[in-house]
């Protein structure tokens, strides 16, 4: 399959909140379970760090918006000055309007989902890289693409 999208940028912003909420939908017992020990702690805690404790963990889920910030901080300075990404012979390719880029090699991929307005490439690794759908250039190739990496 050969593909080729439009050059597109993605604000720090907008990549914080795809972050985030791939955070939690990834780690959402977590997201869950921590407050509640820090519920848990608050009212039954009868030293002074255990109820400090406890107020970290119910405050800990307003974190990750800012934690998201910092850990995407350097591929936001890259979509933030455009990229374009092909597919060709095995490997995304991603190519930076200030000639940089990087090639990702099919094998890596573990999955493409769909969220609000972008398909994130899921690494192995715990990662993923966001690539817009009007990006792609025509509903011939998002369908295309759709039909190879989702199944639809």
């Amino acid at each position: 399959m050969e593909l080729r999208t439009d050059e597109y940028r993605i604000t720090r912003l907008q990549l914080a909140r795809v972050t985030s909420e791939e955070y939690v939908r990834t780690f959402w017992w977590m997201f869950v379970s921590i407050p509640i020990f820090g519920v848990v702690a608050l009212v039954f805690g009868h030293s002074q760090i255990l109820v400090a404790i406890g107020f970290f963990a119910i405050l800990w889920p307003f974190s990750i918006p800012a934690r998201a910030i910092l850990i995407t901080s350097k591929s936001a300075r890259q979509f933030m000055k455009g990229t374009w990404m092909s597919l060709e012979d095995g490997f995304f390719y991603f190519h930076g309007t200030d000639g940089t880029g990087f090639k990702l090699p099919l094998e890596k991929l573990r999955k493409v989902v769909k969220r609000q307005g972008f398909y994130l490439l899921k690494l192995q690794a715990m990662s993923f890289i966001p690539i817009p759908e009007s990006a792609i250039r025509s509903p011939e190739d998002r369908q295309k693409f759709e039909q190879v990496f989702l199944g639809v």
